[in-house]
């Protein structure tokens, strides 16, 4: 049965019902999803009246109104009838937007690109209509999306709303007047009216309540939704997306044109009159940039960031492509190990050899891989990071010293061999998906489609953006991406275009080159097709006007000229063999010669394009840089003698020190990624993909790790360092249980904020048994059980103590009896909590009074036939002071 309910037909079911008395009750405890009352129900609720006098959750509503014939007319997508009323308020500007768009439209263009629509002065309420095809895979499972879906993950078109950009503690240069309070954390805002999953009801949430107080917006979360919002699948199966189709009008160079402006179309300005062509800058974005809302209430968390980046659907679908691929491997690996066993008798006669199918057998009945053991083997990774035997993996499993170098502490969480098991299953996509013949990146194309989407809401860039290329070092002969950079430090490995931030280093896009196309007319020009098409994604639907920077790599004046018309400016160095090229602006030395001032400059003026510039300055070699809105005023920027080390001030055009200020976004990111803690480079794996993998897990980390490092700035905190974030967050991957995939699957549960004690109260048990001894000999008493606190954290061969009482809601949640003692029993290292209060703390994700490795002995007990702690009937004492 599939679990998702079509959002626009169940408003359409329960407006219905409601109408004929239908009631819906939030849900209590741990629980999840509403419970939804036929008319005349009251009162507490019988278990064995489940499914029939109510249901829970939509699924189940759903299925009845089925059955019973509900739904006939709710499937029915009737058009609303259009309004006969002038557009007003928002609508009007959303119709203006869609009115000029079209009108740019149809005005032929300079060259470039066949998507330009707007100036760079009207590319704040105007922008690209081009659907983004990853951020609709993202969203979409299946094949056969349904209507709504379609409409839910297309883009929107009208900026004109999108410029009211909420940003959490971001940056401002000026005062706007448009609302400050407003939230913009997807392009569409009829998106997230009509799409509800698990990354977008927190979205959705905090654009309703932007005006509200962080701390009050993460208490109030769970109450803000809506009941047909709680059951939703928050992920479908994810598609690959539709990169290979054709981009030649993209980006479409006049080779004849260039030429022409190369040899006439600039007004030179040597070193003696460039003074005389002072340009004055273009008006670059002034709104707020910065984190956004949804990332700011959950970076106080560093687990709460990956499963922000990397959400539990995520993992969830990671987990079941691995147990599918460890089941097609079980006929392989049965007859390598008859193989095996085949050799190891002919040897030695003695050992007996079992059937094929009691190897198929037996490995059929291997425990199946779950989610959060996964989670585990990434914390043990992460662990690896901070103190890690460089010699060998298997070194972290060793039980005894080794002089100075300690034993290892691995085989607390996780056995070595199902370590072994984990990794080698890991899987992503299915061998026959869709795709698999053309698209090189397949084997890792889910996870890319999911974290193109969370790392461009997590974050909104400001005025400058840097633009370059990251390395996934690898040097696998199996990995069909993998290309030669001699530049980088790392020469093998897999090429990713980059977007981040030029002043934080937050990565917002990353692209994976897939390597050079066979036609050699559709190489021309891809690296400046891959600027248009990443920058054109990053801003989909948001205001324009920044400042693109990146190297010569990507330079060229029609580079400069297409983007200008999107309404992006750029700054970059330049190759001087590339058409368009100004040559009389060059010095003719290869270095600076002596009697030349430091700083010198020439510049060149495009005579038909006014905001096009290109300038030659001469530092210890000369630099030779295009721009497009970049100021020629005169400035200076710090350079360091190699000889004396002493900094001095060289004179500059300020497009130069733009140039210098915005360049290092990508370089910022990938520093911290490689030179640190890198999960990637502590790991080898023979398969390519999960090397893949863990690169991009790197990247959320470090993301996350820049946001929590801007939100504890914000509020005054302690800032710590990559280390302690790394500590942090894999005591806290090292935590986590099969629960926590079984509840608080949303967004908004991810916050790391204790649960309210009245949502956990402890009950007293009705069991009784009869005393046998002493003076109240045949005395009714209530039976007790040993504590879960107590048994974690007490010695080895010592009792833990004793509870009558035991926590309902814990209990449902785990499927087994969770009793506990409602005094301060673990007094040892100033303790002042009870062992509820703990439990509480820890299950909530705000406390660690449960050290991880001891956690494992926790077990939980099925209750006997004929108890039940589902009941809501138990009238036992109850005890508040959970």
């Amino acid at each position: 049965m599939d679990d998702w309910v079509d959002p626009n037909a169940f408003r359409k079911l329960w407006n219905k019902l409601i109408k004929s008395g239908w009631k819906a009750r939030q849900p209590t405890g741990l629980e999840v999803d509403y419970t939804y009352v036929k008319p005349g129900v009251v009162g507490k609720l019988r278990k064995n009246q489940l499914n029939a006098e109510y249901f829970i959750g939509p699924k189940e509503l759903w299925e009845y109104a089925k059955r019973e014939g509900l739904v006939t007319d709710v499937l029915q997508y009737d058009a609303a009838p259009p309004s006969k009323k002038p557009p007003m308020g928002k609508l009007a500007a959303y119709a203006a937007a869609k009115q000029r768009a079209n009108t740019l439209q149809s005005k032929p263009g300079v060259v470039g690109t066949a998507n330009a629509k707007a100036t760079p002065h009207e590319g704040a309420s105007v922008t690209s209509t081009t659907p983004v095809a990853t951020e609709q895979a993202a969203t979409a499972t299946s094949t056969t999306a349904t209507a709504t879906e379609q409409e839910a993950t297309a883009t929107s078109t009208t900026a004109a709303a999108t410029e009211q950009e909420g940003v959490m503690g971001g940056h401002s240069s000026t005062a706007t007047s448009r609302k400050q309070g407003e939230f913009h954390e997807e392009p569409s805002r009829k998106t997230q009216q009509m799409i509800w999953t698990a990354s977008t009801a927190m979205t959705f949430w905090t654009w309703k309540t932007s005006l509200v107080p962080l701390q009050q917006m993460i208490s109030m979360s769970r109450l803000s939704l809506l009941p047909m919002v709680l059951s939703l699948r928050t992920m479908r199966k994810l598609e690959s997306d539709p990169v290979f189709d054709d981009e030649s009008g993209v980006f479409q160079q006049d080779d004849a044109a260039m030429r022409g402006l190369g040899e006439s179309g600039w007004k030179i300005y040597d070193q003696d009159h460039c003074a005389d062509r002072s340009l004055s800058g273009a008006d670059l974005y002034t709104g707020r940039w910065g984190i956004t809302k949804s990332a700011a209430a959950f970076a106080d968390s560093p687990l709460s960031m990956l499963f922000y980046f990397l959400p539990k659907a995520l993992w969830k679908n990671i987990t079941a492509e691995s147990e599918a691929y460890q089941k097609r491997c079980i006929p392989a690996i049965a007859e390598k190990t008859r193989e095996r066993q085949l050799a190891v008798q002919a040897r030695d006669p003695k050992k007996t050899v079992d059937d094929l199918d009691a190897i198929v057998d037996k490995l059929e009945r291997q425990k199946s891989i779950r989610e959060h053991e996964i989670l585990h083997v990434l914390g043990l990774l992460v662990a690896r990071t901070l103190c890690g035997h460089t010699d060998d993996l298997a070194k972290h499993w060793t039980v005894s010293e080794d002089g100075a170098v300690p034993r290892g502490t691995f085989g607390r969480y996780t056995k070595r061999e199902r370590f072994r098991t984990i990794t080698w299953f890991l899987h992503f996509t299915s061998t026959g998906s869709e795709g698999g013949t053309t698209d090189k990146a397949f084997k890792i194309r889910p996870v890319l489609q999911v974290i193109e989407k969370t790392f461009r809401r997590g974050f909104r860039l400001g005025p400058r953006v840097s633009f370059d290329e990251g390395t996934i070092p690898n040097r696998s002969q199996y990995n069909p991406i993998r290309v030669y950079n001699k530049e980088k430090p790392h020469k093998y490995g897999t090429k990713c275009y980059m977007t981040c931030c030029a002043v934080t280093g937050y990565c917002a896009r990353v692209e994976v080159y897939l390597g050079a196309e066979p036609d050699k007319k559709k190489r021309e020009g891809a690296s400046q097709r891959a600027v248009i098409r990443n920058i054109s994604k990053t801003f989909e639907g948001l205001p324009k006007r920044r400042l693109i920077v990146a190297d010569n790599f990507y330079s060229s004046p029609a580079l400069a000229l297409a983007l200008l018309p999107m309404g992006f400016y750029y700054v970059g160095t330049q190759r001087v063999d590339r058409l368009g090229w100004p040559k009389e602006v060059m010095f003719k030395q290869k270095r600076r010669p002596q009697y030349m001032p430091r700083g010198a400059y020439r510049i060149a003026h495009g005579k038909e394009y006014p905001a096009l510039v290109a300038t030659a300055w001469m530092d210890s070699a000369p630099v030779h840089m295009i721009a497009t809105g970049c100021s020629t005023v005169l400035t200076h920027v710090a350079r360091k003698d190699k000889r004396t080390g002493a900094i001095t001030q060289v004179p500059c055009p300020q497009l130069v020190a733009d140039y210098h200020s915005g360049m290092g976004g990508v370089d910022t990111h990938d520093q911290i990624r490689l030179q640190r803690y890198s999960i990637q480079r502590y790991v080898g794996f023979k398969k390519y993909y999960r090397q893949l993998f863990l690169a991009f897990v790197d990247m959320a980390i470090i993301n996350g790790f820049i946001l929590h490092r801007i939100v504890m700035k914000q509020k005054g905190e302690r800032v710590p360092s990559h280390a302690e974030y790394m500590r942090r967050l894999q005591v806290k991957l090292l935590a986590v249980t099969s629960v926590s995939f079984r509840t608080n699957r949303y967004c908004e549960d991810l916050v790391n904020t204790p649960l309210q004690s009245q949502e956990h109260v402890l009950r007293s048990t009705k069991e009784l048994y009869e005393a046998k001894s002493g003076r109240r000999k045949g005395d009714k008493k209530r039976r007790q059980f040993l504590c879960k606190v107590c048994s974690a954290l007490s010695p080895p061969k010592v009792k833990s103590f004793e509870s009558r009482f035991y926590c309902h809601e814990c209990s449902i949640t785990m499927g087994g009896y969770v009793p506990l003692c409602n005094t301060v029993r673990r007094t040892e290292a100033g303790n002042t909590l009870t062992c509820s209060q703990i439990w509480h703390g820890w299950r909530a994700g705000g406390g660690g009074g449960i050290p991880s490795h001891l956690r494992k002995k926790i077990r939980f007990r099925k209750r006997k036939s004929g108890e039940d702690y589902n009941s809501n009937t138990d009238d036992g004492d109850t005890d508040d002071s959970s």
